[in-house]
């Protein structure tokens, strides 16, 4: 089932949080975040950009 666009700006909104979240503690990039965090890259990637 596709999601509405209510759905997805949600997940945007919560992408950007994520990244705004990891620059304020300090991590230049998602990798190292992930990684210190238990996060799967690609995860972590697909959270970011709302597709999950």
């Amino acid at each position: 089932m596709p999601l509405s666009k209510k759905e997805i700006q949600k997940l945007n909104k919560l992408g950007n949080r994520i990244k705004q979240f990891r620059k304020a503690k300090g991590y230049s990039n998602y990798e190292q975040f992930a990684f210190d965090h238990n996060i799967a890259r690609a995860q972590y990637g697909a959270m970011k950009t709302g597709q999950i």
